[in-house]
């Protein structure tokens, strides 16, 4: 029997120490548009998120009768709902249950910025080999054509 083989780009990257892994495609254009949305979209809600910590932060210094923080759960409030918002776009981008998959039940805008930071060079290296691919000449595909 014939048989095509081809390699198709997907990546496995393990998660911490295991056994969990992450699998995503760089090389799927569409995987590649959704990254940069979410990217774009993320550099867009940080203006929103600073003006709302900055909001909070003008309430620094007030303490209840206990000498808790008068916005305490203000900023708690803000830190899940950013922490929440951020899960639900890495769902969307790498797929359904990813966000508990990596963080578990853990909301921490720390680890998810790690995570987004380890995650970002694996799609630029394989986006920028790719389209050298095809800047410095023609596939055989498209020499056929």
């Amino acid at each position: 029997m014939d048989k095509v083989q081809f390699k198709t780009g997907v990546k496995r990257i393990l998660i911490n120490d295991g056994p969990d892994f992450l699998e995503f495609n760089p090389l799927d254009t569409l995987f590649v548009d959704r990254f940069y949305a979410v990217y774009n979209e993320f550099n867009q809600k940080e203006a929103e998120f600073t003006k709302q910590a900055k909001a909070i932060d003008k309430r620094n210094g007030e303490v209840d009768a206990n000498g808790v923080p008068a916005n305490i759960q203000e900023t708690i409030d803000f830190v899940k709902d950013i922490c929440t918002y951020m899960r639900g776009r890495i769902d969307y981008l790498f797929g359904n249950g990813t966000s508990q998959k990596l963080f578990g039940d853990v909301l921490s805008m720390e680890i998810i910025s790690d995570f987004l930071t380890a995650i970002a060079p694996f799609v630029q290296t394989a986006r920028s080999d790719k389209l050298a691919k095809y800047a410095s000449k023609k596939t055989k595909v498209m020499k056929q054509l």
